[in-house]
């Protein structure tokens, strides 16, 4: 059954309603999402959104058949929690108790975020953003692990600008700035990686960057810090509106 819907998600072409309807009734009549493996699980979540086919009942019953694993998330691969989380974000079905599951897995296992793609860790922090979830420890997690790398050239711009926003949306900025300062720095001293960003990338990052300095700004002035957001930060808004002006 998962293949079936992954399949005709995957091509792309027309949504196919009524059979996405009909293959929804029939899981939910079957009630057997508990012998379904993670990929298929996640599969047909991911399939469900991708064609725009919403349906909140097999939502919650792919979030149930998740969270009452007898092995919880041990045998779910990186990608596979992060299209899980993409798939219940887009589709703005709200799940609290699966994304506090997934995000308390991914704090709670040393060096996991190590087997992430980079697109997938910035995915797994924009699920929880547009998603709405709060959670700290593991913002704190992605934040420590991209900064200690030892480069970013792995990163694409969409997977910057996912993990920027995300960020910021959650309001995490302040605790985390040498984050945006690293990206800032890798993106202002490596040309090649500029050269990557279309005239959206480069809006969506000076505004991200600009939410975050003002942001910061605001607050050193009600506590009364008198550090400053400078360096890189602003210096990557400048070399993004220069571009633009191209």
């Amino acid at each position: 059954i998962s293949n079936i819907c992954w399949a005709y998600a995957k091509t792309e072409s027309t949504s196919h309603p009524q059979l996405f309807q009909s293959l929804a009734d029939y899981i939910l009549s079957r009630d057997n999402l508990y012998k379904f493996y993670p990929q298929e699980l996640v599969n047909t979540a991911w399939s469900f959104e991708k064609v725009g086919h919403y349906h909140p009942g097999l939502f919650d019953r792919i979030a149930h058949a998740i969270l009452a694993r007898n092995r919880g998330l041990d045998d779910f691969k990186p990608q596979e929690l992060s299209n899980v989380l993409l798939a219940f974000a887009k589709s703005d079905h709200p799940c609290p108790p699966l994304f506090r599951k997934v995000g308390s897995y991914i704090v709670r296992l040393d060096d996991f975020l190590s087997s992430f793609e980079p697109q997938g860790l910035a995915n797994v922090v924009w699920a929880f953003a547009k998603a709405e979830e709060r959670h700290s420890h593991l913002f704190e997690k992605v934040a420590n692990h991209i900064t200690g790398l030892d480069n970013l050239d792995g990163f694409e711009p969409q997977a910057f600008c996912n993990l920027l926003w995300s960020f910021v949306k959650c309001e995490e900025y302040h605790r985390h700035k040498s984050l945006f300062r690293k990206v800032a720095h890798h993106i202002v001293e490596n040309h090649s990686c500029l050269d990557k960003f279309n005239e959206e990338d480069l809006s969506n990052y000076a505004w991200v960057y600009a939410v975050a300095n003002a942001t910061i700004t605001q607050q050193q002035r009600q506590y009364g810090s008198s550090s400053l957001v400078r360096d890189h930060n602003l210096e990557f808004v400048n070399v993004c509106t220069k571009r633009m002006d191209e």
